[in-house]
């Protein structure tokens, strides 16, 4: 799913739920201009504001909505976070535990070899 055809679904959904541009962008912590780049399929919607939007509007967009090719086309870029999050959704709890503590101890480690 493109950018543009969620912002499609959100406008449909807050004008039917009566519910106004500047509460939902208060709520899910962006602003016009985001939503506009959106509009514009300039930039994807981030997988954290994706879930403030899915708790904010009851709704179930998620990063499986944007394929390979629409993550990687981002202009920004977003260094591999929806991927990411896509296999961290991927995983059973033990593999998600897994997957966290080998990401904190490369963190732990990246950080070590800065302070050298």
């Amino acid at each position: 799913m493109k950018p543009q055809e969620i912002v499609e679904v959100i406008e449909k959904i807050l004008k039917e739920r009566g519910i106004s541009k500047g509460d939902f962008y208060a709520a899910c912590g962006i602003n016009s201009a985001v939503f506009s780049h959106w509009r514009k399929n300039e930039n994807y919607p981030a997988p954290a504001t994706l879930e403030l939007i899915n708790k904010f509007l009851g709704v179930s967009f998620g990063i499986s909505l944007l394929d390979d090719t629409e993550k990687t086309a981002t202009p920004e870029g977003d260094g591999g976070a929806a991927e990411v999050m896509e296999l961290f959704n991927s995983l059973d709890p033990a593999g998600r535990a897994a997957l966290l503590a080998d990401a904190r101890a490369l963190a732990a480690a990246r950080k070590s070899q800065d302070n050298l």
